[in-house]
Protein backbone atom coordinates (compact mmCIF):
# COMPACT_ATOMS: atom_id res chain seq x y z
CA UNK A 1 0.00 0.00 0.00
CA UNK A 2 1.49 3.45 -0.75
CA UNK A 3 2.53 5.47 2.06
CA UNK A 4 2.18 8.97 2.71
CA UNK A 5 4.23 11.34 1.25
CA UNK A 6 5.90 15.09 1.95
CA UNK A 7 7.28 17.11 -0.45
CA UNK A 8 10.80 17.21 0.18
CA UNK A 9 11.23 20.39 1.53
CA UNK A 10 9.07 19.85 3.81
CA UNK A 11 10.38 17.07 5.21
CA UNK A 12 13.65 19.13 5.57
CA UNK A 13 12.08 21.07 7.51
CA UNK A 14 10.08 18.94 9.92
CA UNK A 15 13.33 17.23 10.70
CA UNK A 16 15.10 20.62 11.87
CA UNK A 17 12.43 21.20 13.65
CA UNK A 18 11.66 17.91 15.17
CA UNK A 19 15.55 17.57 15.71
CA UNK A 20 15.23 21.30 17.68
CA UNK A 21 12.31 19.69 19.49
CA UNK A 22 14.05 16.76 20.44
CA UNK A 23 17.07 18.50 22.14
CA UNK A 24 14.96 21.18 24.14
CA UNK A 25 12.97 17.95 25.39
CA UNK A 26 15.32 15.52 26.34
CA UNK A 27 14.97 15.92 29.75
CA UNK A 28 10.91 15.70 29.91
CA UNK A 29 10.79 12.31 28.47
CA UNK A 30 9.77 10.92 31.97
CA UNK A 31 6.25 13.30 32.19
CA UNK A 32 5.31 12.34 28.22
CA UNK A 33 2.69 9.33 29.98
CA UNK A 34 1.48 8.96 26.14
CA UNK A 35 1.37 11.18 22.89
CA UNK A 36 -1.30 13.10 24.27
CA UNK A 37 0.52 14.61 26.97
CA UNK A 38 3.80 14.73 24.93
CA UNK A 39 2.11 16.69 22.07
CA UNK A 40 0.31 19.44 24.65
CA UNK A 41 3.39 20.08 26.19
CA UNK A 42 4.59 21.05 22.74
CA UNK A 43 1.68 22.88 22.08
CA UNK A 44 1.92 24.57 25.40
CA UNK A 45 5.48 25.85 24.52
CA UNK A 46 5.04 26.35 20.95
CA UNK A 47 1.21 27.03 20.07
CA UNK A 48 1.68 27.67 16.43
CA UNK A 49 3.56 23.93 16.11
CA UNK A 50 1.33 22.22 13.28
CA UNK A 51 3.22 19.09 13.33
CA UNK A 52 2.17 18.87 17.25
CA UNK A 53 -1.44 19.56 16.48
CA UNK A 54 -1.60 16.77 13.74
CA UNK A 55 0.48 14.20 15.93
CA UNK A 56 -1.70 14.95 18.85
CA UNK A 57 -5.29 14.72 16.23
CA UNK A 58 -3.72 10.90 15.11
CA UNK A 59 -3.00 10.00 18.57
CA UNK A 60 -6.98 11.23 19.25
CA UNK A 61 -7.90 9.17 15.94
CA UNK A 62 -6.60 6.25 17.62
CA UNK A 63 -8.66 6.39 20.10
CA UNK A 64 -11.50 7.11 18.42
CA UNK A 65 -12.13 10.44 19.91
CA UNK A 66 -12.88 11.98 16.42
CA UNK A 67 -14.56 15.69 17.97
CA UNK A 68 -10.71 16.10 19.20
CA UNK A 69 -9.00 15.01 16.66
CA UNK A 70 -11.00 17.21 14.58
CA UNK A 71 -10.23 20.30 16.60
CA UNK A 72 -6.72 19.32 16.17
CA UNK A 73 -6.27 18.82 12.51
CA UNK A 74 -8.07 22.26 11.84
CA UNK A 75 -5.23 23.96 13.77
CA UNK A 76 -2.71 22.33 11.86
CA UNK A 77 -4.06 22.90 8.59
CA UNK A 78 -4.72 26.88 9.85
CA UNK A 79 -0.92 27.15 10.72
CA UNK A 80 0.26 24.93 7.76
CA UNK A 81 -1.72 23.05 5.32
CA UNK A 82 -0.63 20.34 4.23
CA UNK A 83 -2.26 17.29 2.05
CA UNK A 84 -1.40 14.62 4.94
CA UNK A 85 -3.51 16.90 7.52
CA UNK A 86 -6.51 17.19 5.45
CA UNK A 87 -6.49 13.67 4.50
CA UNK A 88 -6.77 12.35 7.91
CA UNK A 89 -9.09 15.09 8.73
CA UNK A 90 -11.07 13.40 6.15
CA UNK A 91 -10.96 9.97 7.44
CA UNK A 92 -12.22 11.77 10.78
CA UNK A 93 -14.83 13.36 9.35
CA UNK A 94 -16.21 10.05 7.63
CA UNK A 95 -16.27 8.24 11.11
CA UNK A 96 -18.70 10.78 12.52
CA UNK A 97 -20.64 10.38 9.35
CA UNK A 98 -19.91 14.07 7.88
CA UNK A 99 -19.18 12.49 4.50
CA UNK A 100 -19.72 16.00 2.31
CA UNK A 101 -17.00 17.11 4.45
CA UNK A 102 -14.98 13.91 4.09
CA UNK A 103 -15.00 14.31 0.60
CA UNK A 104 -13.89 18.39 0.11
CA UNK A 105 -11.34 17.15 2.44
CA UNK A 106 -9.70 14.34 0.12
CA UNK A 107 -10.22 17.00 -2.57
CA UNK A 108 -8.47 19.93 -0.79
CA UNK A 109 -5.91 17.07 -0.07
CA UNK A 110 -5.41 15.99 -3.15
CA UNK A 111 -5.24 19.91 -4.46
CA UNK A 112 -2.17 20.05 -2.38
CA UNK A 113 -0.77 16.86 -2.91
CA UNK A 114 -1.58 15.15 -6.33
CA UNK A 115 0.63 12.45 -5.60
CA UNK A 116 -1.03 10.97 -2.64
CA UNK A 117 -2.96 7.21 -3.73
CA UNK A 118 -4.51 7.30 -0.29
CA UNK A 119 -6.87 10.11 -1.31
CA UNK A 120 -7.81 9.02 -4.72
CA UNK A 121 -8.76 5.81 -2.90
CA UNK A 122 -11.23 7.42 -0.39
CA UNK A 123 -12.66 9.61 -2.51
CA UNK A 124 -13.65 6.99 -4.93
CA UNK A 125 -15.46 5.13 -2.47
CA UNK A 126 -17.35 8.03 -1.12
CA UNK A 127 -18.31 8.85 -5.16
CA UNK A 128 -19.20 5.16 -5.73
CA UNK A 129 -21.32 5.61 -2.40
CA UNK A 130 -23.55 8.78 -3.78
CA UNK A 131 -23.82 6.12 -6.84
CA UNK A 132 -20.83 8.20 -9.12
CA UNK A 133 -19.54 5.11 -10.54
CA UNK A 134 -17.58 6.67 -13.70
CA UNK A 135 -15.79 9.15 -11.26
CA UNK A 136 -15.10 6.41 -8.52
CA UNK A 137 -13.24 4.35 -11.25
CA UNK A 138 -11.44 7.85 -12.34
CA UNK A 139 -9.99 8.01 -8.89
CA UNK A 140 -9.19 4.67 -8.52
CA UNK A 141 -7.37 4.50 -11.96
CA UNK A 142 -5.47 7.91 -10.47
CA UNK A 143 -4.28 5.66 -7.38
CA UNK A 144 -2.75 3.18 -9.59
CA UNK A 145 -1.37 5.26 -11.74
CA UNK A 146 0.56 6.40 -8.94
CA UNK A 147 1.13 3.27 -7.19
CA UNK A 148 0.91 0.59 -9.62
CA UNK A 149 1.00 -2.10 -6.80
CA UNK A 150 -1.52 -0.87 -4.52
CA UNK A 151 -3.73 -4.08 -4.47
CA UNK A 152 -7.02 -2.44 -2.52
CA UNK A 153 -7.35 0.32 -5.72
CA UNK A 154 -7.28 -2.58 -8.07
CA UNK A 155 -9.82 -4.35 -5.94
CA UNK A 156 -12.18 -1.74 -5.34
CA UNK A 157 -11.91 -0.88 -9.49
CA UNK A 158 -12.91 -4.28 -10.13
CA UNK A 159 -15.54 -4.07 -7.31
CA UNK A 160 -17.37 -0.64 -9.16
CA UNK A 161 -16.69 -2.04 -12.58
CA UNK A 162 -18.47 -5.04 -11.56
CA UNK A 163 -21.67 -2.79 -10.08
CA UNK A 164 -21.46 -0.91 -13.52
CA UNK A 165 -21.99 -4.14 -15.40
CA UNK A 166 -18.19 -4.05 -16.80
CA UNK A 167 -17.37 -7.99 -16.49
CA UNK A 168 -14.62 -7.74 -18.31
CA UNK A 169 -12.95 -4.87 -16.81
CA UNK A 170 -13.65 -6.61 -13.32
CA UNK A 171 -11.84 -10.07 -14.03
CA UNK A 172 -8.93 -8.32 -15.19
CA UNK A 173 -9.05 -5.91 -12.02
CA UNK A 174 -10.02 -8.83 -9.57
CA UNK A 175 -7.01 -10.84 -11.44
CA UNK A 176 -4.69 -8.11 -10.92
CA UNK A 177 -5.51 -7.85 -7.00
CA UNK A 178 -5.07 -11.38 -6.50
CA UNK A 179 -1.85 -11.18 -8.66
CA UNK A 180 -0.75 -8.97 -6.15
CA UNK A 181 -1.88 -10.10 -3.28
CA UNK A 182 -2.35 -14.37 -3.96
CA UNK A 183 -3.54 -14.39 -0.20
CA UNK A 184 -6.20 -12.56 0.36
CA UNK A 185 -9.05 -15.00 0.78
CA UNK A 186 -11.24 -12.19 -0.06
CA UNK A 187 -10.19 -11.44 -3.63
CA UNK A 188 -10.59 -14.56 -4.41
CA UNK A 189 -13.75 -15.08 -3.08
CA UNK A 190 -15.16 -12.08 -4.89
CA UNK A 191 -13.62 -13.30 -8.28
CA UNK A 192 -15.21 -16.50 -8.11
CA UNK A 193 -18.60 -14.91 -7.47
CA UNK A 194 -18.37 -13.25 -10.33
CA UNK A 195 -16.92 -15.97 -12.71
CA UNK A 196 -20.19 -18.10 -10.88
CA UNK A 197 -22.56 -15.10 -11.97
CA UNK A 198 -21.05 -15.78 -15.06
CA UNK A 199 -21.76 -19.43 -15.94
CA UNK A 200 -18.53 -20.30 -15.20
CA UNK A 201 -18.61 -22.43 -12.22
CA UNK A 202 -15.38 -24.31 -13.11
CA UNK A 203 -13.22 -21.09 -12.66
CA UNK A 204 -15.48 -20.06 -9.68
CA UNK A 205 -14.23 -23.46 -7.88
CA UNK A 206 -10.98 -22.57 -8.40
CA UNK A 207 -11.08 -19.50 -6.64
CA UNK A 208 -13.12 -20.73 -3.91
CA UNK A 209 -10.82 -24.19 -3.28
CA UNK A 210 -7.70 -21.29 -3.24
CA UNK A 211 -9.89 -19.14 -0.49
CA UNK A 212 -10.08 -22.13 1.52
CA UNK A 213 -6.27 -22.93 1.55
CA UNK A 214 -6.47 -19.61 3.11
CA UNK A 215 -9.39 -19.15 5.59
CA UNK A 216 -10.18 -22.81 6.26
CA UNK A 217 -12.68 -22.03 8.31
CA UNK A 218 -14.70 -19.67 6.70
CA UNK A 219 -18.77 -20.76 6.67
CA UNK A 220 -18.88 -18.61 3.42
CA UNK A 221 -16.21 -20.24 1.79
CA UNK A 222 -17.82 -23.60 2.62
CA UNK A 223 -20.97 -22.54 1.81
CA UNK A 224 -19.92 -20.86 -1.91
CA UNK A 225 -18.29 -24.21 -2.86
CA UNK A 226 -21.35 -26.34 -1.42
CA UNK A 227 -23.42 -24.60 -3.91
CA UNK A 228 -20.60 -24.61 -6.88
CA UNK A 229 -20.36 -28.43 -6.77
CA UNK A 230 -24.07 -28.83 -6.98
CA UNK A 231 -24.03 -26.57 -9.94
CA UNK A 232 -21.04 -29.07 -11.30
CA UNK A 233 -23.40 -32.20 -9.99
CA UNK A 234 -21.36 -33.42 -6.94
CA UNK A 235 -23.61 -33.30 -4.64
CA UNK A 236 -22.24 -35.85 -1.92
CA UNK A 237 -19.22 -33.02 -1.98
CA UNK A 238 -21.51 -30.35 -2.05
CA UNK A 239 -23.31 -31.86 1.03
CA UNK A 240 -20.10 -32.31 3.05
CA UNK A 241 -18.99 -28.54 2.37
CA UNK A 242 -23.04 -27.66 3.55
CA UNK A 243 -22.30 -29.46 6.29
CA UNK A 244 -18.97 -27.26 7.15
CA UNK A 245 -20.73 -24.42 6.60
CA UNK A 246 -23.15 -25.17 8.75
CA UNK A 247 -20.66 -26.00 11.45
CA UNK A 248 -18.90 -22.74 11.36
CA UNK A 249 -22.04 -20.97 11.99
CA UNK A 250 -22.78 -20.16 8.24
CA UNK A 251 -27.03 -19.49 8.05
CA UNK A 252 -27.54 -21.57 4.84
CA UNK A 253 -30.70 -19.87 2.74
CA UNK A 254 -33.43 -21.28 2.87
CA UNK A 255 -33.79 -23.06 -0.91
CA UNK A 256 -30.44 -24.25 -0.48
CA UNK A 257 -31.17 -28.06 -1.33
CA UNK A 258 -27.62 -29.74 -0.30
CA UNK A 259 -28.88 -31.14 2.99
Amino acid sequence: MAKPKFPKWIISLLGVWLIFLGIQSWNQTKSWKNSETLWTQVIETHPDAFYAYYSRGMYYTSINKYDLALEDFNESIHYFPTGLAYYERGLANEKIGELGQAKQDYLDAINLDIDYPLAHLNLGVLLAKEGNLKKAIDQFEIAIEIDDTYTLAYFNCATVYKMSGNSEKALAYYSKAIQLDEKNADYHIRRGVLYSELGKPEDALTDFKSALTIDSDSGEIHYLLAVTYWQLGQKDTSRIHAKKARDYQFNLPNDFRAV
